[in-house]
Order: structure tokens, then sequence, then C-alpha cells
């Protein structure tokens, strides 16, 4: 059975993602910023890992070095498969990579990371 898919910050997301985001806020009092979301095929930079459910890319451009820490802790708490992402690992900006473990619609590259 797939995940109940819905927009949230204009991102796309399921609805189990949502609630565990909003855990994530609720424990860290910081209000998260989505530069990528799921269901985001043909993303070069993201190997398919974007592709279904369960993933996002996190914006932490406006976190101070103590809310880092404290928003990837927190990822990992809900669920997340998280960790940094910094631009000599690929073409993108420093963000926080985060796929949801036991989202039904993973990608294979997704559900890769997880493992």
């Amino acid at each position: 059975m797939s995940e109940v898919r819905c927009v949230f910050r204009r991102k796309r997301m399921n609805k189990r993602m949502v609630a565990m985001l909003t855990e994530v806020e609720k424990l860290t009092k910081i209000t998260l910023t989505f530069s990528q979301g799921s269901y985001n095929k043909g993303v070069a930079a993201s190997a398919g890992t974007h592709d279904g459910g369960g993933a996002v890319d996190i914006d932490i451009a406006h976190l101070n070095k103590t809310q880092r820490p404290a928003v990837l802790r927190a990822l990992r708490k809900v669920g997340f498969a998280a960790w940094l992402r910094t631009p000599t690992q690929g073409k993108w900006p420093h963000h926080m990579h985060a796929i949801a473990i036991g989202d039904q619609d993973l990608s294979r590259g997704a559900a890769y990371q997880v493992a």
C-alpha cells in the first residue's frame, strides 16, 4: 500500500513524512526549510533517491552550529536516516539529506541509502 501523498511547504511529500518532520520541529523548536521533497523524478544530482517517497533535503543555511547537530539528532530520533551533505560530495550546497526509514514509497536508491 502506498503512502498518502501531499504538499507541505510547497514540496511534494507524504503524510507520514510530514508527521515526522513536524515532530522534528517540535523537538528542536526550529522551523525547517526544504530544498527538495519526494516524488521528484529526474533530478540528476539526487541519483534517484527523491524519485519515490520518504526523501527530503533540508536547507541548513539559516541554522547555526548548535542547531545543525540538534536537527540531525532529531531527524534520526523520529526515524529518518539522515546526514549532512557538503559541496565536496556533489553538485549541491550544504544541506541535510534524510530518508524516512520504512517509507512504503522509497525509491531503490533511497532504500539502498537506508540499508
